[in-house]
């Protein structure tokens, strides 16, 4: 066959395999940004848990510590009662000591995450 008509012959197929490969190689880069996304939103969903466990944790150590000081708060004020009747005094209402330790009593419940009416964000 001649040389010439013989190349002419093969255009078509050689066009045909390089589509063919076109396609494959599509097909392979398409396949890969898929598992690429896919990993890719593996990781942004890890990172969203991570960053809520972290967040909990932060308002867990938050709630803590704030019901350790209304804790201490109410001690406190429970000391300073004692104080004040020592040696059978009696505590008289609306004297400055009566006035802290309600004041004292009513901040602990206002911190305390445990007490229904506190203005602490996690009863709201």
């Amino acid at each position: 066959m001649d040389p010439i008509l013989k190349a002419i012959i093969q255009i078509p197929e050689e066009r045909a395999r390089a589509r063919q490969i076109a396609a494959e190689q599509a097909k392979q880069r398409a396949e890969e940004r898929r598992r690429w996304e896919g990993q890719e939103r593996l990781r942004e969903e890890r990172k969203r848990r991570a960053a809520e466990e972290a967040a909990k944790a932060d308002h867990l150590r938050s709630c803590v510590q704030k019901w350790q000081e209304a804790r201490q708060f109410r001690e406190y004020a429970r000391a300073l009662q004692t104080a004040a009747c020592r040696d059978g005094a009696v505590l008289v209402p609306h004297s400055r000591v009566a006035v802290d330790i309600e004041w004292i009593l009513q901040h602990a419940d206002q911190i305390d995450p445990l007490v229904a009416n506190s203005t602490y964000p996690a009863n709201q």
